[in-house]
């Protein structure tokens, strides 16, 4: 591909990790859908595409013009908005051709932003081959349940593969946390709860017995465990 990319007979356009479902996906997945797109273009191609490509996806969040936008995209090409019962136009006509010349009317002036890098202690590498899991789970084919059943038995492993390393990320990040900002004093035992959001949380929590602890009010279903009723900061 690269030697073709060269003589421009393979043109690589869309910047994204997969041609990605639309509809179900959060923000925070689209935006990852082009940071890792992106960043395999460059590094593969040492190239960025300024066209967006979702040719076959089965709608368009309202996300996506400013999403696009952001990662200095100028154009977004697709095919499905053609496919209603109101545009009754026949087949256009066809001319091979780099996709930019096409846009070229349609420019516009886009402001780039950038990302400071984290600190060396963040598990970077082992999150991001975590997202390009799940990124690779939301292609567009896959998410909604329009593939055959053998897709669905690898994305449930790759799935599964995803939650217990991404548990055992977050246990190690909330552990260093809690050892970093504070020790219980000498002699006393009790719990550490840590508010993972940005705000004031009030609500029921699932903690494990103390050894020899009698004084609980209630016990979850699995009776090794308490319910007990917290506010955290």
């Amino acid at each position: 591909m690269k030697e073709k990319f060269k003589t421009k007979q393979f043109i690589p356009i869309g910047n994204t990790w997969v041609e990605m479902d639309c509809n179900i996906p959060s923000g925070e997945s689209f935006v990852r859908q082009f940071l890792y797109g992106t960043k395999f273009f460059k590094e593969y191609f040492d190239y960025s595409s300024d066209i967006f490509w979702l040719p076959d996806t089965f709608g368009y969040s309202a996300q996506l013009p400013q999403i696009i936008n952001i990662m200095g995209m100028k154009y977004f090409f697709t095919q499905k908005l053609s496919w209603n019962n109101i545009n009754k136009d026949g087949l256009p006509k066809v001319i091979l051709s780099d996709p930019s010349i096409f846009y070229k009317q349609f420019r516009r002036k886009f402001k780039m932003i950038y990302q400071n890098g984290m600190e060396n202690c963040y598990p970077k590498d082992e999150i991001e081959e975590l997202w390009k899991d799940i990124l690779l789970n939301q292609f567009h084919d896959v998410l909604p349940g329009s593939s055959i059943g053998m897709v669905y038995d690898d994305s449930t492993k790759i799935y599964k593969n995803i939650i217990e390393k991404g548990t055992k990320l977050k246990d190690n990040a909330i552990n260093s946390i809690i050892f970093n900002s504070s020790k219980p004093a000498e002699g006393k035992k009790g719990y550490e709860i840590f508010n993972s959001t940005q705000w004031t949380r009030s609500e029921v929590i699932e903690v494990p017995l103390l050894p020899n602890q009698t004084n609980v009010q209630q016990l979850s279903h699995s009776k090794n465990k308490a319910l007990i009723y917290g506010k955290v900061l």
